[in-house]
């Protein structure tokens, strides 16, 4: 199923007019109502807006000031003159460079504790995609998003067409699915979506561990992961959906990685298997049988520059740490964890020159870190004898510095 979110504008009704001239004002007004941005969105004004020009910020930035709330708001209008694109606000708008001069700790502070969220909750039907885009960020926060912020971006997000739009407000609810039913709803339906990066959007929503209990969630993942056109979408898929835990995910991790045709999902769906049982750096996952299957995985042949990825092979070094309470906790629920097998797994990836260089280097930190020897690290060593050439000596001297650290 596709779906296309379509733009819509919200009208209210007028009064009644006297005479023929309140009428046709009130034409003129409903047009106001209607008009569009440059990318087709039926958009409205937030009530009380002003139209502001750089010339109008400029210059009221100044050196160790804190800015004012009026002069915040001025500023985040004033990002209505900046081009957008569907990667986002471009960096290198006036009002963007002024805005990131204005933003001392205190600022800072009270954006990410949510302080601005009234405003953004103003402007999110703004105009302009800009302006748009910072009305989202400011409607979240640390400690998540509001009940209120969260209907109003859902509200939104149906009308949204822009890419960029789209994307900043999905990112601010997107944790929010398992306890916001409407939420919860279309991000499953975004997931579907007929613009490839907004369905990435709705998978990093989907398998945010916030959302492990919304009903739905890993059958959508299991859908793109196996079944969608786009290549891209279905590694996001792979790589992410492993952090869910969910038993549901195994069969179909194991059925791809099975196929070696696609290096680049491997590589991701890899990723994703691993977080099944060892997702750093929550450690809430726990299934015994991604684990056995990524030992298996590591040891296999023949190893290729894609097989295993490089990415995240150094990432196993974080399952030791005997001051981390939740990795302590981890390893009292995941007794079948063999540190030695999976020191001696990465260690058979060092030593194959088959194997991407960059994948033996992180496997090599990793190894050092979960209780690898000096004396191991020199045996690898000498495998790549005094002489390395290519991209083995890139190896070579990580292993190097790494016996030098060694005790």
């Amino acid at each position: 199923m596709v779906l296309t979110f379509a733009a819509c504008g919200d009208q209210g009704d007028e009064k009644a007019s006297k005479d023929d001239s309140s009428k046709s004002k009130k034409k003129k007004d409903d047009d106001d109502d209607e008009k569009k941005d440059g990318d087709g969105n039926a958009v409205e004004k937030a009530a009380g807006d002003l139209e502001v020009k750089f010339e109008d910020v400029k210059g009221m930035v100044k050196k160790g000031k804190p800015i004012s709330a009026k002069q915040y708001e001025k500023l985040v209008l004033a990002h209505a003159n900046c081009k957008v694109t569907d990667q986002g606000i471009d960096s290198k708008c006036e009002a963007v460079k002024i805005m990131r001069e204005s933003m001392n700790r205190s600022q800072l502070a009270k954006g990410a504790l949510g302080g601005n969220s009234k405003l953004g909750q103003r402007l999110i039907n703004h105009e302009h995609p800009a302006v748009r885009i910072k009305a989202a960020g400011m409607m979240g926060s640390l400690f998540g998003t509001a009940d209120k912020s969260q209907d109003m971006i859902v509200e939104a997000l149906r009308k949204e067409k822009h890419p960029a739009v789209m994307k900043a407000m999905i990112r601010t609810i997107r944790n929010d699915g398992a306890r916001n039913p409407k939420v919860g709803k279309l991000l499953l339906e975004l997931a579907d979506h007929d613009n490839p990066m907004i369905q990435k959007e709705a998978v990093y929503g989907l398998s945010s561990s916030w959302n492990a209990e919304l009903e739905g969630g890993p059958e959508k993942l299991i859908d793109l992961m196996k079944e969608d056109e786009d290549a891209e979408v279905r590694q996001a898929a792979c790589k992410y959906a492993g952090k869910l835990g969910d038993a549901k995910l195994f069969p179909v991790y194991k059925e791809l990685l099975s196929k070696r045709d696609d290096g680049k999902l491997w590589a991701d769906c890899f990723q994703g298997l691993v977080e099944m049982w060892g997702a750093y750096p929550l450690y809430g996952t726990s299934s015994e049988d991604a684990y056995k299957l990524t030992i298996e995985l590591l040891n296999s042949t023949p190893r290729t520059d894609e097989i295993p990825p490089w990415q995240g092979m150094s990432d196993f070094g974080y399952l030791r740490g005997e001051t981390n309470k939740k990795l302590v906790e981890w390893k009292e629920k995941a007794t079948w964890y063999d540190e030695a097998e999976l020191r001696k797994a990465l260690s058979a990836v060092i030593a194959d020159g088959d194997a991407n260089w960059m994948a033996r280097t992180g496997a090599a930190k990793a190894i050092a870190k979960i209780g690898a020897s000096k004396a191991d690290l020199e045996k690898l060593r000498k495998g790549y004898g005094d002489d390395s050439k290519g991209n083995d000596k890139h190896v070579a001297k990580a292993l190097d510095e790494l016996i030098a650290k060694a005790e």
